[in-house]
């Protein structure tokens, strides 16, 4: 069984593929007086009533076209203890959003090779955060940030959000970035419970950067992996997906 080390006991850490089956999910989240506006969350949420808190996060979703959805991500046990999970107290509409046949997963290495080099894939919110008025914690897109602190010099997004992903790896200390470009950007808006559980919509930066990797130290990568970089690691965001490098 795939185990890291945090510090503490050992614990599982697994790869977890769902697919999600659309119409079941827009039927289940209009019984359930869910906004259709945010996917994101939707899937946050089926995830969370069928599973708790052993729900994948960080995960990213990925939408084909077709009839399902692929979410990615990581959890601290294997698809079958999901699963499990979803046979003792989920709603039997679940059932029918996230398939049980449709949950698969894999256990992550126990180790990895150091000086090895991996292709990347991450969704991140590259956001600042400082302290507001009544010390209330202000969010704000790291590029407009950028630009309030230097607002006679050109300010390049790629470049900012390309230093904001730099300083999240140098932070674990696991891996190097050897390369890395925008894949895509665009600002999303979210829907998030506040303090009252009451929604309220956000706009935040969404961007993906496609790069490659070094492991630096086996343990600590482990760590980087299953934690995810960012905020909003619950809504589909922060996930470092890996790939063989070339492809």
């Amino acid at each position: 069984m795939a185990r890291y080390d945090t510090g503490g006991e050992g614990m599982t850490f697994s790869m977890i593929h769902l697919e999600v089956s659309k119409r079941p999910l827009v039927f289940w989240a209009r019984q359930s007086k869910f906004s259709l506006a945010d996917r994101d969350y939707l899937i946050h949420a089926a995830m969370r009533f069928s599973f708790g808190s052993k729900a994948p996060q960080p995960f990213e979703v990925f939408d084909n076209g077709g009839k399902t959805l692929k979410v990615l991500g990581y959890a601290d046990c294997p698809g079958a203890e999901l699963v499990e999970e979803m046979g003792l107290a989920a709603e039997p509409m679940l059932h029918e959003v996230i398939p049980p046949n449709a949950v698969r997963s894999k256990d992550m290495p126990s180790s990895w090779p150091e000086g090895k080099s991996f292709g990347f894939r991450v969704r991140f919110c590259p956001i600042s955060r400082r302290s507001g008025e009544g010390d209330k914690i202000v969010e704000r897109d790291a590029f407009l940030a950028a630009c309030e602190r230097t607002p006679d010099d050109h300010v390049d997004r790629e470049m900012v959000y390309a230093e904001w992903l730099a300083e999240r790896f140098k932070a674990f200390d696991g891996a190097q970035i050897l390369d890395m470009r925008m894949k895509s950007f665009r600002l999303k808006e979210f829907c998030r419970k506040d303090k009252g559980r009451s929604l309220r919509k956000l706009t935040r930066p969404e961007t993906i950067f496609d790069g490659v990797l070094i492991v630096t130290n086996s343990s600590t990568f482990s760590l980087m992996l299953r934690e995810g970089v960012g905020r909003h690691k619950a809504f589909g965001f922060g996930a470092i997906l890996l790939r063989t490098e070339g492809c």
